[in-house]
């Protein structure tokens, strides 16, 4: 059975609440992949959200806390919730996806930069070989500048989901592209956005 995209969303609050939440369109599917990101002004207290995963290199802490979450649904899930240190506000999105193994995860990694540009890459992941879902998420954040889109998405990567929020002196942006690929066992793949309408003064990437 091949990868396929069920249902996404993504949004901002700009309100600062202790606990950050992503919610699904509808309730997920059982044995469905569902995946969570997160982007914010405060930090989500350590590990990830109760029954979902937090893998190598998916949590990034600049002057945005950025993090990836993953699990496959027991089915009737809604979301993820996620607890703020302090409170924060926040940028969200959330994926389902059919067609994935019981076992899914395979490799990921993550970068940060604090400094000022208009475009931030994923680092290169390398998957063992068949096929394969990869996800990119690019997050971002500046102090005065209000975000519009995450646009050109690199290396034939679908832009899926982005979120933002926007409130005097926090202004965030979060976002998902995926690729399906047969991967080789030795290829690396990676991704990459370009924040708009101009850069971000930090700057967070994450390939899994």
């Amino acid at each position: 059975m091949a990868f396929a995209l069920v249902q996404g969303a993504s949004g901002g609050q700009n309100t600062a609440l202790g606990t950050a939440t992503g919610t699904l369109p509808a309730p997920a599917t059982t044995g469905n992949l569902l995946i969570g990101v997160l982007g914010s002004d405060a930090y989500a207290t350590a590990g990830a959200p109760s029954g979902w995963t937090e893998s190598t290199g998916c949590r990034q802490e600049t002057f945005l806390g950025a993090y990836l979450w993953w699990k496959v649904a027991a089915g009737g899930e809604t979301g993820f919730a996620k607890a703020l240190s302090p409170n924060g506000t926040y940028a969200w999105a959330v994926a389902e996806y059919s067609g994935n193994a019981a076992s899914p995860y395979d490799i990921s990694a993550g970068q940060k930069a604090q400094s000022s540009l208009a475009t931030y890459t994923t680092p290169d992941i390398t998957p063992t070989a068949g096929d394969r879902l990869i996800v990119a998420s690019v997050g971002g954040s500046h102090g005065t500048t209000v975000f519009t889109d995450l646009t050109t998405w690199l290396n034939s990567f679908t832009r899926q989901q982005v979120g933002i929020s926007s409130i005097t002196n926090a202004h965030d942006i979060i976002g998902l592209a995926d690729l399906l690929v047969t991967a080789s066992g030795s290829t690396a793949y990676s991704s990459g956005a370009t924040y708009a309408p101009s850069s971000a003064e930090s700057r967070t990437g994450i390939t899994i």
